[in-house]
């Protein structure tokens, strides 16, 4: 598929790709060791600022592109990421000696990976996945696109007019020359491989961390000496390693635990996503998207090789609009039997039944009910954890990810999920293409208006919700835009405090 952004600048994807923007052209994935991973940390830890802790990584003169010095196959493989952003990433050729002087002298950037998200952060991606770019001459070099919060699970798909970055500084948006480079690109001489790792916020903003970890990744080719490398600086070793599990001990969330390494995050280590909901399903009712609004945190205890043993989810129920008493349940993509114990639910109206490990019976997947009374809980924060009986591939759990969802006014079978995703077993099917509702389930198609309007909405930030009664469109005013262009279009609908954005007056 092809496609423009506003200035008239080509992009291409190499291929389809699923709702959480994984491709569908991924080659035999990469095993990233717990020693490499290490030495990632190491060198790109988070929150470190580069120009501080590594400033030879952005020495003038390093180099910033890929060049080929012979004809070679090159190959991208996902490692790791550390943004609350939804970000793409692209690349685009050019003859080595005649670099293009602006982004509309790009011929075409195409994109490898529509959503450079973990599997468990807002996307599908685990450390390994790997693309091949193609068969490349001798004098061609490779430059990087990050297209900024552009992808958009909703309506899967991305959006090439949010901000870009680029490997090429002279293309990028900051006033300071000093600040204008936003990836690093390393040599690991014993693997014979390229990490690259970028910045994916302007650097003359106070929110930007600089650590150059956002979207990491690595680049390799065949023959390997195609790639030149006398303008790279060299990879950071790890340091000592306690619980031999290969991650050094300085990057190690649990340097004497084997069996545990890293504590992922999602949004982030320190802010909340919001879920929004509409109780009325299958009919609109005033579409003020504040019935309830949970806000949560993910947090995952993974391995060096990426297995889940935990998973701990902080809850806050933040506003209810609604007379309505709802209930608010997680499923997840396993089985009840892989679980050992579940637990933090509050369940005060005696509306749902829990086995001996803490789980919803009756249930073919794990489901964890937080509370089956949104008013027992209000302003309240809850802690779910999930201990699992044996670790669990992050790359199973990638596929579909949590299903958060509600069910209403006391009846379990009513419940109301975000679009597109299942319902669990206790669901009444007899709900669906009634009222408003244009559910197929032939085609996996659920929780949708003819429109496709959605009932639920998830923000990977702290949503503010509209007044009672003010239909979200008028709080919020690209919303309509959103869903009406499937995505493509104002995907910051929610992210722009600006009056051109927000009627300030119609939120809470």
């Amino acid at each position: 598929t092809v496609f423009a952004d506003q200035s008239g600048n080509v992009y291409k994807y190499m291929g389809t790709h699923n709702a959480l923007g994984v491709p569908a052209y991924l080659t035999v994935a990469d095993q990233i060791d717990g020693s490499l991973l290490a030495d990632v940390n190491n060198s790109l830890p988070e929150q470190s600022r580069v120009p501080l802790a590594h400033p030879e990584y952005l020495a003038v003169g390093n180099d910033v592109d890929i060049h080929l010095s012979q004809l070679c196959d090159v190959w991208v493989t996902f490692v790791h990421e550390g943004a609350g952003y939804k970000n793409g990433l692209g690349f685009y050729t050019y003859p080595t000696a005649n670099p293009p002087l602006s982004p509309a002298g790009i011929d075409t950037t195409h994109i490898i990976f529509p959503n450079m998200s973990f599997s468990g952060s807002g996307g599908g991606l685990f450390s390994g996945d790997k693309v091949h770019l193609g068969t490349f001459p001798a004098g061609t070099s490779i430059g990087w696109v990050l297209l900024q919060d552009a992808y958009d699970p909703v309506y899967e798909n991305l959006n090439p007019n949010k901000g870009k970055f680029y490997s090429n500084t002279l293309f990028n948006p900051e006033a300071t020359v000093a600040l204008r480079q936003h990836n690093v690109q390393l040599y690991h001489s014993q693997r014979d491989l390229v990490l690259i790792g970028f910045e994916d916020i302007n650097r003359e903003r106070n929110e930007c961390d600089n650590d150059f970890n956002d979207a990491v990744f690595y680049v390799t080719s065949n023959p390997v000496e195609a790639i030149a490398q006398l303008n790279l600086p060299s990879i950071s070793s790890s340091s000592n390693d306690a619980d031999q599990d290969g991650v050094g001990d300085n990057v190690d969330d649990y340097p004497n635990d084997p069996s545990r390494a890293f504590n992922q995050y999602y949004p982030d280590a320190v802010n909340f996503s919001s879920l929004a909901f509409e109780d009325l399903w299958p009919a609109t009712g005033d579409y003020d998207f504040n019935d309830l609004v949970v806000d949560l945190q993910y947090k995952y205890v993974t391995s060096s090789s990426n297995y889940i043993s935990e998973i701990e989810i902080k809850l806050f129920v933040q506003h209810i609009g609604a007379s309505f008493h709802n209930g608010f349940g997680i499923e997840f993509p396993f089985s009840p039997g892989d679980v050992l114990q579940a637990s933090g639910g509050h369940i005060s109206r005696g509306l749902v039944s829990k086995d001996a490990k803490g789980l919803e019976t009756g249930q073919s997947q794990a489901v964890l009910i937080a509370f089956d009374d949104a008013f027992d809980n209000l302003h309240d924060t809850l802690v779910l954890h999930i201990v699992l009986a044996q670790p669990y591939s992050m790359s199973l759990f990638n596929q579909t990810g949590p299903n958060p969802f509600i069910f209403v006014a006391g009846n379990r079978g009513r419940e109301v999920h975000l679009m597109n995703r299942k319902p669990t077993d206790l669901a009444l099917p007899a709900f669906f293409n009634t009222d408003a509702d244009a559910s197929d389930p032939a085609s996996l198609k659920y929780y949708l208006s003819p429109g496709k309007y959605p009932w639920a909405i998830e923000i990977n930030k702290n949503y503010k919700c509209p007044k009672e009664k003010v239909r979200i469109s008028e709080a919020y005013k690209y919303f309509n835009d959103w869903v009406r262009s499937e995505g493509t279009n104002y995907s910051d609908w929610y992210s722009k405090v600006t009056s051109e954005y927000r009627d300030f007056s119609k939120l809470q």
